[in-house]
């Protein structure tokens, strides 16, 4: 059995390459669409209990204000179509920010009609990562009418944890909050914003990111805009079995940000066959990411950043996309001696 830390090294790698679009997100389906997706993925028969943590206070901020720099969609009027289900996802508006920080924020608004999925409503479940995430929590409330019961400042919120991968030496740290709202009743629409800000380490400030596109259900009105320095070349593509995507971003820039803004009306509810092959992707994902290829992977993730540091000096070229360098690996033959022996020094001091 291979050491804890060389285990954690591999998964690591897994989890970049799947995020990045470079590999076959099929693994991220397991845990991403089992409860929407009917027959995607059974659940593991010993599963751990989930357990009550605590998180530091400022891991999660209830009532944050919005940000400014995200224009939220108004709500659309609900539709009635034939064949509907118990759940209507009325509005999707997912919005990204590209900065240190990075921030994605969740503008959503689901409807409930059918008793027998209130329970889906009821309960609310938001996934973070408290080492190096926070959330904040912007609006919660029911929409019944006319009426709006905003339940921000008083919905009961528990913070659960179920580690999975103990015996395999992996531990995630993903913490799920949950909210319970009481007195849910059919019609209702459950209108939730929040965000998360921050974003692993590991990735060393390159971003990558992800989001389901399509569901189990109908979605009404779905929209991702991604916003980013205009000097960051983040990179986006479409991922999936399903039906091809030919959707294309409409791109702005203002006051040096680059906006790119995927949209779609009546995106269709996806039925996946159970027993599904593992390699069968049935949703659509849209990936993002500031790697340009394997090359540029393999280059930031080395067997061992302590022990094999990579230095480069910074060439228009970068991020490398060529097998075969037609530019005489200036990258390389600009790294100035003395980089070199002070990264050395700094090394040698470490382990002194």
């Amino acid at each position: 059995m291979p050491p804890i830390h060389e285990t954690v090294r591999r998964w690591a790698r897994v989890l970049l390459l799947m995020w990045c679009g470079v590999a076959s997100p099929a693994e991220a389906q397991v845990a991403a669409t089992a409860a929407d997706v009917p027959g995607a993925a059974a659940p593991a028969p010993t599963e751990p209990p989930l357990k009550e943590v605590s998180v530091a206070e400022t891991a999660f901020v209830r009532g944050a204000p919005l940000p400014d720099w995200a224009d939220l969609l108004p709500l659309p009027p609900p539709t009635t179509t034939a064949g509907q289900r118990a759940i209507a996802v009325r509005l999707e508006d997912t919005h990204l920010l590209v900065a240190d920080k990075p921030v994605q924020l969740v503008n959503a608004a689901q409807q409930v009609l059918d008793a027998a999925a209130l329970g889906q409503i009821g309960q609310v479940a938001l996934h973070f990562i408290p080492q190096y995430q926070r959330l904040l929590l912007h609006k919660v409330a029911l929409l019944r009418g006319g009426q709006t019961i905003d339940h921000t400042a008083s919905v009961p919120v528990r913070f659960l944890q179920r580690e999975t991968g103990l015996e395999h030496g992996i531990y995630s740290g993903v913490i799920t909050a949950s909210l319970l709202l009481p007195d849910v009743r059919v019609g209702d629409t459950l209108m939730l914003q929040y965000s998360i800000e921050g974003a692993n380490p590991i990735f060393g400030g390159r971003y990558v990111n992800g989001l389901s596109w399509q569901r189990a259900v109908p979605v009404q009105l779905r929209r991702v805009t991604l916003n980013a320095p205009a000097q960051r070349r983040i990179r986006w593509k479409w991922v999936g079995d399903g039906a091809p995507a030919t959707l294309e971003p409409v791109e702005t820039s203002t006051n040096g940000m680059r906006r790119l803004r995927f949209e779609e009306r009546d995106v269709a509810a996806v039925d996946a066959e159970p027993m599904m092959p593992r390699g069968t992707f049935a949703l659509r994902w849209l990936q993002f990411s500031e790697f340009a290829d394997w090359a540029d992977v393999a280059r930031w993730a080395p067997e061992d950043h302590v022990l094999h540091p990579v230095l480069w000096a910074d060439q228009p070229c970068r991020p490398c996309a060529h097998i075969s360098c037609p530019y005489d690996h200036a990258c390389a033959w600009n790294v100035g001696s003395a980089s070199v022996l002070d990264k050395a020094q700094t090394l040698l001091a470490a382990r002194a």
